[in-house]
């Protein structure tokens, strides 16, 4: 194997620039093709003319009626590039889920959005119809409060939904890691394995649930390919997040930004009835609008959200060096963790600067090469 001097493997490294390449195409062309149907959706009258198709007894079972067509269609849309992406992964050995298992996980998928989709837009055309100047700020309120709840309680349940998850057996890593929460002030129920290997050969390792629920997770992938000193530097940086509060932090930028979401849609909705042939700013067929200002102001948001988790990313990152005192393994952990799942450890400044949650690869081994900080005891 040859490895560049980061120690990443090259050849696993052209072959993530390969993926990395053919993902970023096909993203485009996904976002251009569904922003361009949903605009033509839009202007040529489809959705007026889907609006009187499915209109019932009475606003309630209209809604229902819109969405459950809307969202069936961008679903059948959507299948061929879902499809890609599956057999993309399986090319690169990234899955190895057979089409009949990612056809059911998909459907379960299918299940879960547009069942909680339903629900979500009955109670926003609710707030539309019941307070039409202020619906935004009621619309504001509850998704903060659905948002925390799903935080604590979603990353519990519906990775049991597509996954098995088990307690570890390794009953000397579970004290190590137990201990290693205990240092960084963190109490956690447990922890527990996914089964993610009969999936994907991808591995990952995090904090589950809060409060009295938080546990740690790993995949079996990462037990299998990492020393228990590589897992616990995963595990502190995982860790460290809770420590600083990053979780409640992006929760309040989620808010705000939020806010700032719905602030507009509610200026810019009234102004679209007349133009859209719409019978007010509650009529369903004014979704799609909705859909593409939501998605327009979330790409404007973007960077400046992508600069600030970076920077979170980079102070655990820290931190889990200070924690452990383990540079070395940290540095090899990041380099196995992105050759396996075939993470581009290079990719292009613009791309980090404008979309990377996290610092490329190379710069985050570089800083743990350079840590000169002892353990935290």
């Amino acid at each position: 194997m040859t490895v560049d001097s980061s120690g990443f493997d090259v050849e696993r490294q052209r072959v993530a620039r390969e993926v990395f390449t053919l993902r970023m195409r096909i993203g485009v062309l996904r976002t251009a093709v569904f922003a361009v149907a949903v605009l033509l959706f839009l202007v040529l009258g489809g959705s007026v003319a889907l609006r009187d198709a499915t209109a019932g007894g009475s606003p309630w079972v209209s809604v229902v009626s819109y969405v459950t067509v809307l969202y069936l269609a961008l679903w059948v849309a959507d299948l061929p590039f879902s499809a890609n992406g599956h057999r993309l992964d399986r090319r690169y050995g990234l899955s190895r889920q057979t089409w009949r298992g990612w056809a059911l996980d998909d459907l379960k998928s299918f299940g879960l959005g547009f069942g909680f989709t339903l629900v979500a837009v009955e109670v926003l055309y609710g707030l539309l119809r019941a307070t039409p100047a202020w619906w935004w700020l009621a619309a504001w309120l509850l998704a903060l409060a659905v948002s925390f709840a799903a935080g604590i309680v979603a990353p519990v349940l519906l990775v049991r939904i597509f996954y098995k998850v088990t307690p570890l057996a390794d009953a000397d890593l579970e004290a190590r890691l137990r201990a290693l929460a205990q240092r960084a002030g963190i109490r956690v129920l447990g922890v527990y394995v996914v089964r993610m290997s009969a999936k994907s050969s991808r591995s990952n390792a995090a904090l589950a649930g809060a409060g009295r629920t938080r546990r740690i997770v790993l995949s079996d992938t990462l037990l299998q390919s990492h020393t228990p000193d590589e897992i616990e530097t995963i595990l502190a940086h995982e860790l460290a997040h809770q420590k600083h509060r990053d979780p409640a932090v992006g929760f309040a930028e989620f808010a705000l930004t939020t806010l700032a979401t719905l602030a507009v849609l509610g200026a810019l909705l009234p102004w679209a009835v007349g133009p859209l042939g719409l019978d007010g700013v509650a009529d369903p067929a004014g979704l799609p609008a909705l859909m593409l200002l939501a998605a327009a102001l979330g790409l404007l948001f973007g960077p400046a959200e992508a600069a600030l988790s970076r920077r979170r990313e980079t102070r655990a990152d820290r931190a889990a060096l200070e924690l452990t005192g383990k540079p070395d393994a940290f540095a090899s952990a990041m380099v196995k963790l992105h050759d396996a799942n075939l993470s581009l450890a290079r990719p292009p400044r613009l791309v980090e600067l404008l979309a990377m949650s996290h610092r490329a690869a190379w710069r985050r081994v570089a800083g743990a090469r350079a840590f000169r900080g002892r353990a935290l005891k």
